[in-house]
């Protein structure tokens, strides 16, 4: 396994966001969770990477993470910040900053661009579509070579020709380049498309973790089953 959680629970007051999640994610897998808005998506995702702390425990490649954002690991967010420069220089931002030659950043943006189809690296960040902007900010994640990715909602505000590039693309970083993917989404059918697995969150719960096949055609818990349907389930 190269992530694995158990008894994560955060609570905000006397509000309980997340309530003992336990969950564990193989390598290349492409893991959804998947749950209605406030379900506790996000605040999972950044518990992961160690942004913000909660009681039970994290371990990353067999090693428990401490409140610390691990080597390997990348996170996206629903708005990516771009930088006030060339699509180039926000693509490459994260070798420069480390300090990489400029031989090998090439090298990684050819195996990049490849994937993510970017064609304009001169072009100004800031006049991008929201489409473009998603497909910059995964770039800018790949360059890193990450074993893990985790993504918040990438498509939330995209329009449907973009959701298919922003898909299609996830699903060769997946297939093709073997990276270990964790989505998390209320897009039920995204999901589907994209998931080897999936857990659904509700209320901070965890109501069902299942295969693709399971989860959509023969759910184990009637709580799946009627969100799959459209009820309303918190």
């Amino acid at each position: 396994m190269i992530l694995e959680l158990k008894g994560i629970t955060k609570t905000y007051g006397q509000q309980k966001v997340l309530d003992s999640v336990c969950f564990s994610v193989g390598k290349p897998e492409f893991f959804t969770i998947l749950g209605p808005s406030g379900a506790g998506k996000t605040t999972l995702l950044k518990i992961i990477t160690g942004f913000i702390s909660s009681s039970g425990t994290v371990h990353f490649k067999g090693r428990r993470l401490n409140n610390g954002f691990p080597e390997g690991m990348v996170i996206g967010f629903q708005n990516p910040i771009m930088f006030n420069t060339s699509v180039f220089n926000n693509i490459t931002y994260g070798l420069k900053i480390r300090k990489k030659t400029s031989n090998y950043i090439e090298g990684k943006l050819r195996d990049v661009l490849h994937i993510v189809r970017i064609n304009d690296l001169k072009r100004n960040a800031l006049s991008l579509s929201g489409g473009e902007v998603q497909r910059v900010a995964l770039a800018r994640l790949l360059m890193l070579d990450p074993e893990l990715i985790l993504l918040d909602e990438p498509t939330a505000h995209l329009d449907p020709s973009n959701v298919g590039n922003i898909e299609h693309i996830l699903h060769k970083v997946n297939k093709e380049m073997g990276k270990t993917i964790i989505l998390a989404t209320h897009n039920i059918n995204q999901a589907k498309r994209l998931s080897d697995r999936l857990m659904l969150l509700i209320d901070g719960r965890t109501v069902e973790i299942s295969d693709n096949e399971t989860f959509f055609n023969k759910p184990k818990s009637a709580e799946t089953s009627r969100f799959l349907k459209g009820d309303i389930v918190w």
